[in-house]
């Protein structure tokens, strides 16, 4: 009967275990420059009506800019302060913006401005705990 009964526990301990395992969300696989520089600029495309000509040069810009944020992510990777890397962050992504004022129609241009304040405020809201 001790038999039966240390036979049992082990057998829902193993289960017990490989049921906590199971849930555990896996990392996700970053995105390559090239594929977050796609995903932009269909995201962009539709929301902005881009004529292809406008949609080229805003994938050439974004591929351009996340492959200079992959880079500053890259040198900053084991440094404690990260201030320094946020800067250069925003200093590249507000080249971007400039780059896209020349792409962009001034309706365009408005938009996207307005999208991404959107965006933002959003992503803000979401980090606020709630009460």
């Amino acid at each position: 009967m001790k038999n039966v009964f240390l036979i049992w526990t082990v057998i829902l301990s193993t289960l017990f275990i490989q049921n906590a395992f199971a849930q555990q969300p896996q990392a996700q696989q970053q995105k390559t420059p090239e594929q977050k520089a796609n995903g932009q600029t269909k995201k962009w495309t539709k929301a902005l009506a881009l004529n292809p000509d406008q949609a080229n040069k805003a994938y050439t810009i974004f591929l351009d800019t996340d492959q200079k944020i992959t880079a500053i992510k890259a040198n900053y990777a084991n440094a404690a302060d990260k201030k320094a890397m946020h800067k250069e962050e925003k200093a590249v992504r507000d080249q971007c913006d400039s780059a896209l004022q020349q792409v962009f129609t001034p309706d365009q241009y408005n938009n996207y401005l307005a999208i991404k304040a959107q965006q933002k405020q959003q992503r803000q809201q979401q980090k606020q705990p709630t009460k």
